[in-house]
């Protein structure tokens, strides 16, 4: 896959630092990047775990993410039902788009932590203990709801409720992964966890790379 290869480039290697570039908005830039659907886009064949204790891989957690933005997406057909088609698939284009910013952002926290747990040296990025799957998957639906005034803490609200529907969690874990999705855009002081620290990180690395490529590709 073109961004997952993109993402394993030198800008990520050494210590997880992008250029800034200057860069302007322009929606033909934005469709370029919708163009790239990554795996993330793609429903997975498998039949899902029952239990989230039991998953072990990306893999298996990008799919539980998926029926998740497949859910959320499905919530803002229905209330633009009366707008036009145009608009509809416009609004399904952005959703594409930050499914594959959160995509991009979850390589990027698996390899700030696996960098900053020194004890995980030598071990492979698939292979995922507890606290790196519920950071993982955190970050993969952590803009769920984009699209709604206080993202963040509406996202945790509807997390908290859709979520079990799929899979059976314990409290805990769910509590974990609603409170990273709720303070990810707020003051690490409000909810103050080493995990949260790594998703915002990876959150705003996210964006410089996406500005990075864009401008990448603009010259092409």
């Amino acid at each position: 896959l073109f961004y997952i290869r993109m993402l394993h480039s030198a800008h990520l290697s050494a210590d997880i630092r992008l250029p800034v570039p200057s860069w302007t908005f322009r929606a033909d830039r934005l469709l370029l990047l919708l163009y790239f659907q990554l795996s993330y886009s793609i429903p997975f064949c498998g039949d899902l775990v029952k239990n989230f204790s039991e998953i072990t891989t990306k893999e298996e957690l990008s799919e539980l993410a998926y029926k998740l933005w497949k859910a959320s997406s499905d919530e803002y057909k229905d209330k633009l039902s009366s707008f036009q088609e145009q608009i509809k698939s416009l609004y399904g284009e952005a959703m594409k788009y930050r499914r594959i910013h959160c995509a991009i952002a979850g390589e990027i926290a698996i390899k700030i932590y696996l960098k900053k747990q020194q004890g995980l040296k030598g071990g492979e990025e698939n292979e995922l203990n507890d606290e790196l799957k519920l950071l993982y998957f955190a970050t993969l639906i952590h803009d769920i709801k984009k699209f709604d005034k206080k993202h963040s803490k509406i996202g945790a609200k509807w997390i908290n409720i859709n979520l079990k529907k799929y899979i059976n969690i314990k409290e805990g874990e769910l509590e974990e992964i609603c409170n990273l999705v709720r303070y990810h855009k707020g003051s690490i002081n409000e909810y103050n966890n080493e995990l949260l620290e790594i998703l915002q990180t990876s959150d705003e690395e996210s964006k410089k790379f996406e500005k990075d490529f864009f401008k990448r590709v603009s010259i092409i």
